[in-house]
């Protein structure tokens, strides 16, 4: 709060989807985050046809060589938004194994590279792009006749908006 003053501007996106998400895959090749899913469509697939509860699926791939626990594991096969186990050269093999889905075990070069493909895009080029993007809009913006406005709509649903007056005291924001 201290750095922020009267006048500077502040970018705000209201909506609750994911831009790191939606920039991420205008960078990635066609078909890569459907490749670097397979691992999470064999898990979920494994858990639902038999009817396992994380707590077992995390002792069998405990057995095959996967050494995060049962909340990495529970959110594994319940997390929507998750790329890949965080030890994904080594898990991925362990899901394959597991599940025995010989669709993914002849496939996992290619979903191991995937997926670092999906992180990288993710954690370094769309934030990135995503700045720059923000910076040229707002410099475009200052030059133009909005410059004066306090709220000014920016491509997509980014909303630039002007500090009329910081706040004394913190105030916590929902995101």
């Amino acid at each position: 709060a201290r750095d922020v003053g009267v006048g500077d501007a502040v970018v705000f996106r209201p909506k609750s989807r994911d831009l790191i998400r939606e920039v991420a895959d205008e960078l990635l090749q066609p078909g890569q985050r459907e490749m670097s899913g397979a691992w999470q469509r064999s898990l979920r697939k494994y858990v639902y046809e038999h009817g396992l509860s994380a707590e077992v699926v995390c002792d069998q791939l405990k057995k095959a060589g996967c050494k995060s626990g049962l909340q990495a594991i529970h959110n594994w096969i319940f997390d929507e938004d998750m790329i890949a186990p965080q030890q994904y050269r080594n898990d991925v093999p362990a899901i394959a194994q597991v599940t025995g889905d010989t669709d993914l075990a002849g496939k996992i070069d290619l979903v191991v590279d995937a997926i670092k493909q999906v992180r990288s895009a993710h954690q370094q080029k769309a934030p990135r792009v995503i700045a720059k993007r923000i910076r040229q809009k707002a410099a475009t913006v200052a030059r133009q006749e909005q410059a004066d406005h306090s709220i000014v709509h920016l491509e997509g649903d980014l909303v630039l908006v002007r500090v009329a007056e910081p706040a004394s005291d913190l105030i916590p924001i929902k995101y």
